[in-house]
């Protein structure tokens, strides 16, 4: 253990008080004092000793004091044991422990059947509870219950894989939410059994506020970009869009579609002399009223102005098409009260269908818009099919 040979070493108390280190000297014959006067049954340590090569080794000494028959000390019996791998393991357990106490990041560790065992700093720093408070419950109390189910099937998938990596919401002491990245080890024991779960979070709560706030304002832009700002509709290009998706669908499945240009009738009078304040209340409660009557299929756009068009999808005869148009007439041509003004407003409408006129989607919105000058044409607050 120390390398030397028993006849290197004298058999004096001083030839072991040489070998013991200096800083735990004190210590270490504290404990052996209190057993020569009989303050303890046996006396038990532990220290480093001093190999022959210089190196220090840590023992754990136990021993007992024998006594004469005048019951003087006369001499200590005991064992040294070599623990120095075994202080070498401790020493870097607890390392790793005030790291992992330190960090400002939460790791929890858990039995296989989800009750914590170990509960860092940055977890208390993070949700809130002490270690005292949280030590043996179980890792539900700090899911959202949405939660919970779904994170018994990601651990029984996860025993058969070595790591996993989830986002997910947890909840602190004070009911609020902690948006956290967490990354699920397996804990093993020294025979490399599953004994449970390594879990270690970072709160990333502002993050995910940024790319939240980020997907909104990319969402906000995608729909502006696509929807008339005073109505809401779908504004030309989005209609564009519909109409080249409408005509391939109705020409996959043998359909047929009714476009319609809607023109307000007078409405610039309405601008000039109320305003166009006024004129886009006109507009919104136009496109309201239309929408109202449409079915979820059809599209309701407005191109610019005062000129709105309609995808009528899936019709089985142009007779349906002739329904609608009159009911847009009438709704239309019901007084309006806006502004303490009684307001008549009608409309124009022209009608092209789908692939009967036209199968190019351009000429379709042209015909219906030739359409819809043959019906001022024949008075207004009415309707008209295209004919060559």
């Amino acid at each position: 253990m120390l390398g030397y040979s028993d006849s290197e070493l004298q058999n004096e108390f001083f030839t072991w008080v040489d070998l013991v280190h200096e800083d735990d000297f004190e210590k270490t014959m504290a404990g052996i004092n209190k057993n020569i006067k009989g303050e303890t049954s046996s006396y038990e340590g532990i220290h480093r000793l001093q190999h022959k090569n210089k190196k220090w080794i840590w023992i754990r000494d136990r021993a007992k004091v024998q006594y004469d028959e005048s019951g003087k000390a006369i001499r200590m019996i005991g064992t040294h044991t070599d623990i120095t791998k075994q202080k070498a393991q401790e020493l870097k357990l607890s390392q790793q422990a005030q790291i992992i106490d330190q960090i400002h990041d939460s790791v929890i560790t858990m039995d296989l059947d989800g009750k914590i065992v170990s509960w860092n700093l940055g977890s208390e720093k993070m949700l809130g509870y002490s270690e005292s408070e949280i030590i043996g419950k179980h890792m539900s109390i700090i899911h959202t219950k949405e939660d919970i189910e779904q994170n018994n099937i990601y651990c029984n998938e996860f025993l058969s894989e070595s790591s996993i990596s989830l986002e997910a919401y947890l909840v602190t002491k004070s009911k609020e939410k902690v948006y956290v990245s967490t990354t699920l080890s397996i804990m093993k024991d020294e025979t490399e059994s599953k004994i449970g779960f390594i879990a270690l979070s970072q709160d990333i709560t502002i993050r995910k506020m940024a790319e939240d706030e980020l997907r909104e304002q990319k969402n906000i832009l995608a729909y502006r970009a696509h929807h008339d700002n005073l109505t809401g509709l779908p504004n030309r290009a989005l209609f564009n869009d519909r109409l080249a998706q409408s005509t391939k669908k109705a020409l996959r499945h043998d359909r047929k579609i009714a476009l319609f240009f809607i023109d307000l009738d007078h409405f610039k009078t309405i601008n000039d002399t109320l305003g166009h304040k006024v004129g886009d209340i006109v507009l919104q409660e136009v496109s309201k009223k239309i929408k109202n009557i449409l079915r979820d299929v059809d599209t309701l756009a407005r191109l610019g102005g005062d000129e709105f068009t309609i995808i009528m999808e899936d019709i089985q005869k142009e007779k349906d098409a002739e329904v609608l148009a009159q009911k847009i007439v009438d709704i239309l041509k019901e007084p309006m009260l806006i502004n303490e003004h009684r307001l008549n407003v009608t409309s124009s409408i022209g009608i092209s269908f789908y692939p009967k006129d036209s199968t190019d989607i351009d000429k379709l919105l042209i015909y219906a818009d030739k359409a819809m000058y043959k019906a001022k044409d024949a008075g207004k607050n009415n309707f008209q099919f295209f004919s060559n």
